[in-house]
């Protein structure tokens, strides 16, 4: 059962196979995983190198923070990415300058 709790949607967790248990990744990427094998053809974002490889071993399409909000950005629905993306690596976000820079030149920042 679905639960909404203040307009946010709480899903149970699943059964996590012996396919993403393999993996050792943390509680939080093995059931966005598991949700993914339980719904085919969703995507998942994961930033994590181990998440998106163990994704990839299993056929489930991925893409990064980075790239949700590049996305956001053509489809005009941030002003700019730059202010967003500085203030996720504030608050951890691993982002190089130099990947930083690449992704902002292709939204024209």
């Amino acid at each position: 059962m679905v639960e909404a709790t203040q307009g946010i949607e709480v899903i149970p967790d699943l059964p996590v196979p012996p396919s993403i248990q393999a993996w050792d990744l943390d509680p939080g990427e093995s059931q966005v995983l598991a949700h993914a094998l339980a719904s085919p053809g969703s995507w998942v974002v994961l930033d994590d190198r181990a998440g998106r490889r163990c994704a990839g071993s299993l056929g489930v399409a991925t893409i990064g923070t980075l790239g949700v909000v590049l996305r956001a950005r053509i489809a005009g629905l941030i002003p700019l990415a730059r202010p967003l993306l500085e203030a996720l690596r504030t608050h951890g976000l691993f982002l190089g300058n130099e990947i930083l820079e690449a992704a902002l030149a292709e939204v024209g920042e």
